[in-house]
């Protein structure tokens, strides 16, 4: 869930503290995910507990405000902007209260045909990012890392990786660099790292502004 809720809010804040080193600091937060991780099973002390109920709230805020980011301008006509935002960020906290009061969840696993499916569609919007030449250059503008930003691209992406292990650790993390390879390509770091709504600005870049209703 944390990985398809907050991939592109991620990939953006990364690029931001690393520009394309971001890139390294994809294996290297899978590795630290891999090494941190503990057993679902495995029984967890106080901090532990606290971290994971914390990490839940921020995962509830990221699900509440990236599609209040997308959708409120759309609504500009309707609300003032401020409260186009705010409408759609309860409307989202109200729907998810209301399906988990009814009993619905999350399976633990996901059927292999929504997995194929997700591939799809990372496939296809990989396609239309390498498919059109970036207007002005962005793999020109690659500076050597600092340490303070690989550090903080680094701990940025760990959250996106805690609950996966194994393969699903290894696909996980390939998909994410494989997009964000492309994202930049098209992007930039400075574009992709200064933007709220990363992947509209992507399909804008790519000439794909049809696809962003969608």
């Amino acid at each position: 869930m944390a990985f398809a809720a907050g991939l592109f809010v991620v990939l953006a804040v990364a690029a931001s503290a690393a520009g394309w080193w971001s890139l390294a600091a994809l294996p290297l937060a899978g590795a630290l995910a891999w090494t941190a991780g503990l057993h679902p099973d495995a029984p967890r002390g106080r901090v532990g507990r606290a971290l994971t109920a914390a990490r839940e709230w921020c995962l509830l805020v990221l699900c509440a405000t990236v599609p209040a980011a997308y959708v409120a301008p759309e609504l500009a006509s309707v609300f003032p902007s401020g409260a186009a935002y705010a409408v759609v960020a309860l409307a989202v906290v109200l729907v998810t209260a209301g399906a988990d009061a009814a009993g619905a969840r999350v399976p633990a696993r996901l059927p292999r045909w929504a997995v194929g499916v997700g591939v799809l569609v990372v496939a296809a919007f990989v396609a239309v990012c390498v498919a059109i030449t970036p207007a002005t250059p962005t793999f020109a503008a690659v500076q050597p890392p600092t340490p303070v930003g690989l550090l903080v691209a680094v701990v940025v992406l760990v959250p996106l990786f805690v609950e996966l292990r194994g393969a699903r650790l290894a696909v996980a993390v390939g998909l994410a660099a494989v997009l964000a390879g492309a994202v930049l390509y098209q992007l930039g770091p400075v574009r992709l790292g200064l933007s709220s709504t990363s992947l509209r600005e992507v399909l804008v870049a790519a000439d794909a502004s049809a696809l962003t209703t969608l």
